[in-house]
């Protein structure tokens, strides 16, 4: 999958899901699959996605619940071919006619565009997606607004995922998401067989505890890892203490799927 930072010229047509798709879950992905089989139409599947790092919409202040590279390694998985990060303070005060036009038809060549229901765009986030359904008929482009997806009757969002993830129900993350959950650790320093590392910045943290976890992705346990917090509320941290048979290389960043909360310590 091609990353292209900011808008540029396409000079392709192509299919465009839209969204910040933070966590990958389930409802996210059906957006992605309805995109990538546009490709069978001859057009190429791409999204459009933002980067939130100098300014949220409403002003808020939150974490992700994945990283970035987590969430185009989900994205590539299911075979988006080219995705566009923007800059939110670039496009925050486009009009929505212009950001229709001039980015999604102009730029990106889009003909086919694929979007949540709770979607909403131009000066003020003015315009949701079924007013973008409708300027975009007259321009000959189909625009998909999928409904949001719900579980035992609650709606999958990844403010609910993570609320589970803070509250070490990983198991409960892990079916809103369609995959198991799991967190990116640096090892930095490994002693009698244990590892030890940081969690990555600026995400989600789950529950400090016990996990019966796998290292890798999967769901057959193979290690148990012990989440810690250091008490800084203005730069937190989170660093894991890992037990199981595969062993890293100092510095290495691996993946460690977080399947059950087992206790504290």
């Amino acid at each position: 999958m091609i990353v292209i930072e900011g808008i540029k010229e396409f000079g392709i047509e192509s299919a465009v899901a839209i969204g910040y798709f933070d966590g990958m879950h389930t409802g996210h992905r059906l957006i992605i699959e309805k995109t990538v089989k546009a490709k069978d139409r001859g057009l190429i599947p791409s999204v459009l996605t933002f980067d939130f790092s100098k300014k949220r919409p409403g002003g808020k202040t939150e974490r992700d619940l994945f990283s970035k590279q987590e969430k185009y390694r989900e994205m590539e998985s299911l075979g988006i071919e080219i995705c566009v990060e923007c800059d939110f303070t670039a496009i925050e005060n486009m009009t929505a006619d212009y950001f229709l036009h001039e980015v999604l038809i102009g730029k990106m060549g889009c003909r086919e565009i694929f979007c949540g229901e709770d979607f909403r765009f131009g000066h003020n986030r003015s315009t949701d997606a079924k007013m973008l359904k409708n300027m975009a008929k007259s321009e000959g482009v189909i625009v998909e607004v999928i409904p949001s997806l719900y579980l035992e009757g609650r709606i999958i969002s990844t403010t609910e995922i993570k609320r589970f993830v803070e509250e070490g129900k990983v198991d409960e993350a892990a079916r809103f998401l369609g995959r198991n959950y799991g967190i990116n650790v640096t090892i930095t320093d490994i002693q009698n067989e244990k590892m030890f590392g940081t969690l990555d910045d600026g995400v989600t943290f789950p529950k400090a505890g016990r996990y019966l976890s796998r290292i890798g992705r999967g769901s057959s346990p193979d290690a148990v890892a012990k989440i810690f917090f250091e008490d800084d509320s203005e730069n937190p941290k989170a660093t894991a203490e890992i037990s199981g048979d595969k062993i890293p290389k100092i510095n290495e960043k691996i993946f460690v799927s977080l399947l059950r909360y087992l206790d504290e310590f």
